[in-house]
């Protein structure tokens, strides 16, 4: 929950918003509206307290040894997720903060962000790397698939909630991987 604190809760903010929005609008121009709107709904915070108590639970269940390696995996990974999303899909607004990130992003940030991604990966047996590799590839284009068909493109928003998603499966790989024996 570090990481919450030094981030201002950004990501966060982003899932709580997108649930708001994709769960209360059904329109492009509703959901937008919703998503844009500071106060929290039901589906926001329902969404935030699946993800913490996910992570939590999630990370309680791994030995000590393991949970140092998932944790930067999972925050890098999750973090990856943002660049694809940008570089794949047009920004869903004709202003806000996300475009400003999503503008920046190009094939030297996709490559450089994947370089670190799969050096990340080291800190893994390679059947969890694969394992988290694929997971983390999902998220992306399940979301980004999502986000296409809802709203045409991204919002800051979305790309915070495709990072929780990411960050919490990837937390529950690591579970999975090690009732199946494959972590120890």
């Amino acid at each position: 929950m570090f990481a919450t604190l030094i981030t201002n809760a950004f990501h966060e903010d982003g899932l709580a918003d997108s649930f708001d929005g994709f769960g209360g609008g059904w329109t492009k121009d509703r959901v937008l509206e919703i998503m844009r709107d500071s106060r929290i709904g039901t589906y926001g915070t329902l969404a935030l307290i699946f993800v913490i108590l996910g992570k939590l639970t999630f990370l309680s269940l791994l030995p000590p040894g393991q949970i140092w390696r998932w944790l930067i995996v999972a925050h890098t990974a999750s973090r990856w997720t943002i660049l694809p999303l940008c570089a794949w899909l047009p920004y869903a607004r004709a202003e806000g903060q996300g475009k400003l990130v999503a503008k920046q992003v190009g094939t030297l940030e996709i490559t450089m962000g994947m370089s670190t991604l799969l050096l990340v990966f080291i800190l893994l047996p390679w059947q969890a790397a694969l394992a988290a590799l694929l997971v983390t590839t999902l998220v992306t284009l399940l979301s980004g698939l999502y986000f296409r068909a809802r709203l045409q493109g991204i919002t800051g928003d979305c790309l915070g909630a495709a990072n929780q998603i990411a960050e919490v499966g990837l937390y529950l790989t690591a579970v999975v991987l090690l009732r199946l024996n494959f972590l120890r």
